[in-house]
């Protein structure tokens, strides 16, 4: 789920920061730190158009393109070949709300709640310095939401950014001709209504933000931080293309078609896509004299997230490899290819994964604190759930068929990890009562 926050912290950076003065085209790397991991992505803009592509723990690079011309986003697999397009404004539970009539089951009358006040403040330091040829001006900034007690939705937050800004002007900018409502805590309740109030103060002016460190606090008492810092910032004549769908891709209509990923039971049948991205895994040694060796098939994703894969196939080999039991990859994606290959590796057993679900809770902090800051974020817990099958080399039926759940704090791969580490010691327990 890391790589889900970082684009949304890209797009709330690069549309708060967009001018209506157009230039050249511009390429941009962008560096974001977060729960302790460092991602880079790389931006282009021409015109009303935008690219960004990220790599994803080295198993997949995605591009969206961003086409404000046509009201839309575009996610594109250059591995699976493979398209999808969300029309701006579809896409999440908040911009279906919106466009849905109200139904009659809805309450026809609302009681009058509380005050939900959102504060302000913006300052600047007046320190100055040379960034990519600007002068860049240092801002900080603190914006926070508090509700009356006798408030529908109760909500305590606050958000402090300590940035840096340039004067970068460009003409990309998506008008979706609606109103940004402020998104602070739970969604509204429709049978009240709460008055919402906003307080400002200070005259700073940001700009684009070139080096922001923002930190969340909620009434919880608990704390998360994370960065984006732009490393290359160039302009360049910009190819057409770059903007487009390329020719001769597929369009997907699911996040799993997106990723070219099928179902554990197709991986069994046989049925397959000609690529599967996946991240490179160590190489299989000799076996152990009398131990135990488990064959893991590359993971199959069944959530709507992009997660990488190969670096939770990664986990689990190095999870279940301990003492007289240790892992390898399988790369295969053919049922008789894999038990072929698992021969080869001297397997006793083939492993296959599936992630269930990944989900998130909590509070969003975004809207009026991104327009006030120049990014957004999330401070969310991440739930992960792994479906998982163990089958002697040769079998037919699953030895052990289990799934393992994990909710942490951070990312959707801390999530992960964890589930994995659940499972690699399910495994090891299973392959050892069985010797």
């Amino acid at each position: 789920m890391e790589s889900r926050i970082i684009r949304s912290l890209l797009a709330l950076a690069l549309l708060t920061g967009a001018s209506t003065i157009a230039m050249a085209d511009i390429k941009l790397k962008v560096k974001t730190g977060l729960a302790g991991r460092t991602t880079e992505s790389t931006t282009y803009i021409k015109g009303r158009r935008q690219r960004a592509s990220q790599n994803f723990g080295g198993a997949i690079e995605m591009v969206t393109i961003t086409q404000c011309d046509l009201k839309r986003t575009v996610q594109i697999n250059d591995s699976a070949k493979t398209y999808m397009v969300t029309l701006m404004g579809e896409g999440s539970s908040e911009a279906a709300s919106d466009r849905q009539p109200q139904r009659e089951t809805q309450p026809t009358h609302t009681r009058k709640g509380g005050i939900i006040t959102y504060t302000s403040t913006m300052t600047d330091t007046g320190e100055r310095k040379k960034l990519f040829g600007f002068t860049a001006r240092r801002i900080k900034t603190s914006v926070s939401a508090e509700s009356s007690p006798d408030a529908c939705n109760q909500t305590k937050m606050k958000m402090e950014t300590d940035g840096w800004y340039i004067d970068l002007e460009f003409s990309f900018n998506c008008d979706l001709d609606r109103p940004m409502v402020p998104q602070m805590g739970p969604r509204s309740k429709p049978e009240c209504q709460d008055e919402i109030r906003f307080r400002r103060s200070g005259t700073a002016k940001l700009g684009y933000p070139v080096m922001v460190t923002t930190t969340i606090y909620t009434d919880s008492g608990q704390t998360s931080s994370f960065s984006t810092e732009v490393v290359e910032l160039e302009t360049a004549t910009l190819d057409q293309a770059l903007f487009e769908i390329p020719a001769g891709y597929t369009e997907a209509k699911s996040y799993q078609e997106l990723m070219g990923i099928p179902s554990m039971d197709s991986m069994r049948r046989g049925r397959v896509p000609d690529r599967m991205p996946d991240a490179p895994v160590p190489a299989a040694g000799a076996k152990r004299s009398g131990g135990i060796r488990v064959g893991v098939v590359s993971i199959n994703n069944k959530s709507d997230r992009s997660p990488s894969l190969g670096s939770l196939k990664n986990e689990l080999i190095g999870g279940i490899s301990d003492s007289n039991v240790d892992a390898v990859a399988l790369d295969s994606q053919s049922q008789a290819d894999i038990e072929a290959e698992a021969r080869r590796k001297e397997c006793d057993y083939i492993l296959y994964t599936d992630i269930a679900s990944l989900k998130t809770s909590g509070s969003k902090v975004g809207g009026l604190l991104g327009r006030a800051t120049g990014v957004g974020g999330l401070k969310e817990k991440f739930e992960a759930r792994l479906e998982f099958k163990l089958f002697p080399v040769g079998g037919r039926s699953p030895q052990l068929s289990q799934s393992a759940t994990a909710k942490e704090e951070g990312s959707e791969d801390v999530s992960l990890s964890s589930a994995a580490n659940q499972e690699a010691r399910a495994v090891v327990s299973e392959v050892r009562k069985r010797r």
